[in-house]
């Protein structure tokens, strides 16, 4: 993330939030410098479009100078409606071929925002039942143009097109190594059928919310997660809040082990939205959402990780390039039904390092860091 002053351009982001959602005067924005600042802090957590929109008509800049930011703005929108797009091409052909599915996460939430391009998503989520994945796979890759990109885990596989184009097709919602997946396991049974077509799934309301919050409590444990997540938990709790049964929802999120976050997350939407004082713990846990960006980082990541599992980096950068066995039954699933592969399965490991190079650098750079910063 670049280097901003993150003090007053997260003041300024309140603001601006605060003006677009709760019609609060706008500050001046009449310094370049600030409003550079502002944007590049929205950018990294996928707010650039919603903020940039709704001030761009009180910005100190000539049209030449807002060239460049229109042309951001214009291909975040392009996307948004080529997505759109692609979502309603897969639901008719998913129910020709009679495949049962449900769209995920923000191709939901992008439809309560003022404007859909407001919530600009990385991908399309899917989720589907585990007989009908062959076949699914087959008619994205054969009949809609995409490529596998990578084809490995539990619960989703990924394929791209261009321009724009990433799916998660996921045959689970989680993975099978984390407490919550008995939780989640063959969830797509639980799901609700439209009236007008019977393989197009959606979960109820409080499934959605509870899900929504797993979810980001996911990211958040792992590398973080940004305030996208925060603008997204107010904007479904303003449109849902009449729907949800809140009493239903803390007991399942308590089941799930992750209502404190849900609470602690709530406090933070209240601080940014009604000024909800914060105590030392909360303010901490803020910090971490602003300073991560959408999808959180790799040193994020790889401190939680370090810490969780009270490593060293040598055997943290050992265990990332060999993964215990179980680890590796998750991340590739053949391997449950045909174990006897898993040396074949290392053996391979050093040579996905290769094709993942530039990451890895990115990983065992963020390890030293970290390692360097545990000795001071």
């Amino acid at each position: 993330m670049e280097k901003i002053d993150l003090t007053q351009t997260y003041t300024d982001f309140i603001n601006v939030i605060r003006h677009i959602f709760l019609n609060e005067p706008l500050i001046d924005l009449s310094n370049k410098d600030r409003v550079k600042e502002l944007l590049t802090f929205c950018h990294n957590h996928d707010l650039f479009n919603m903020v940039y929109s709704e001030i761009k008509s009180s910005l100190p800049y000539t049209k030449e100078e807002l060239s460049s930011l229109e042309k951001k703005s214009s291909s975040i929108l392009f996307k948004s409606i080529a997505q759109q797009d692609e979502i309603m091409t897969i639901d008719e052909l998913f129910t020709q071929n009679q495949i049962a599915h449900c769209f995920l996460k923000g191709s939901i939430l992008k439809n309560l925002y003022p404007l859909p391009e407001y919530r600009e998503m990385s991908d399309i989520d899917i989720l589907i039942k585990k007989e009908d994945f062959d076949k699914a796979e087959k008619l994205l890759l054969e009949e809609l143009g995409y490529w596998s990109e990578s084809h490995f885990g539990s619960h989703h596989q990924t394929y791209m097109k261009k321009p724009v184009y990433n799916i998660e097709l996921h045959y689970e919602l989680v993975d099978d190594d984390v407490p919550q997946y008995l939780y989640y396991k063959d969830f797509i049974e639980k799901l609700n059928k439209s009236n007008n077509n019977p393989y197009l799934l959606s979960m109820t309301d409080n499934d959605y919310f509870i899900f929504f919050i797993y979810h980001a409590y996911h990211h958040f444990e792992t590398s973080g997660i940004g305030l996208r997540f925060i603008t997204d938990l107010y904007v479904l709790l303003n449109n849902k809040k009449d729907d949800l049964d809140f009493h239903y929802i803390k007991k399942e999120l308590d089941k799930l082990s992750i209502l404190e976050f849900y609470q602690n997350s709530l406090k933070v939407m209240n601080n940014i939205f009604n000024s909800f004082p914060l105590d030392e713990t909360l303010i901490e846990f803020r910090n971490t959402i602003i300073t991560s960006g959408t999808y959180g980082s790799f040193s994020i990541r790889v401190k939680n990780s370090i810490n969780n599992k009270k490593t060293s980096r040598a055997k943290y950068l050992f265990s990332r390039l060999f993964p215990p066995k179980e680890k590796m039954k998750t991340m590739y699933p053949t391997l449950k039904k045909k174990p006897f592969l898993l040396p074949f399965y290392y053996m391979s490991r050093p040579f996905k390092l290769i094709k993942v190079w530039k990451i890895a650098k990115e990983e065992i750079k963020a390890s030293k860091i970290i390692n360097e910063n545990e000795k001071k």
